[in-house]
């Protein structure tokens, strides 16, 4: 997702869960495609699926990559794709308008990536000049900038799947 900021280097690791498509962000109801890693393949069975699903939901009035990446999991009981919890939502980072601290970087730790959507920023406490959602490039620059500067990882440990 473009409001989705990675927080460790990516380099040439090998794709998570023997390539099977994999949602890095949980959720209660399935996953949030911020992240979402798999072999060309799954990302054709991914499409092939969004496009049926997004057919059985035409009378929908908004139906949404997110909506049917959800509705995919559970009818498929929890199989259609892997979960690895690799992206932290940026509203846990936001408290109270707190700078990056070292809570941040221990939340952090283990994670690939922090996503800042409009519901995160939304529900999330700025600091002063930032407003909400619709300063989220700028939250999001600062909180990264910020973050890389006082936590300094050199090993990510990536968690397991969740099946």
């Amino acid at each position: 997702d473009y409001d989705t900021f990675p927080l460790h280097k990516f380099e040439s690791a090998p794709l998570p869960n023997e390539g099977k498509l994999t949602v890095h962000e949980y959720s209660k109801s399935g996953g949030v495609p911020s992240m979402v890693s798999g072999t060309s393949e799954e990302w054709y069975r991914l499409a092939k699926a969004h496009v049926d699903n997004a057919k059985a939901h035409g009378s929908e009035s908004h139906w949404s990559d997110m909506k049917a990446l959800n509705d995919l999991f559970q009818s498929s009981d929890g199989t259609f794709y892997q979960m690895n919890d690799s992206v932290v939502p940026a509203f846990i980072l936001l408290r109270s308008g707190q700078d990056v601290d070292q809570e941040s970087c221990e939340i952090t730790r283990d994670k690939r990536a922090a996503h800042f959507s409009h519901y995160a920023v939304h529900i999330g406490r700025t600091r002063k000049g930032a407003a909400g959602p619709e300063d989220r490039a700028e939250i999001a620059s600062t909180w990264v900038a910020e973050w890389r500067a006082i936590c300094n990882w050199t090993e990510v440990i990536v968690p397991a799947a969740r099946n």
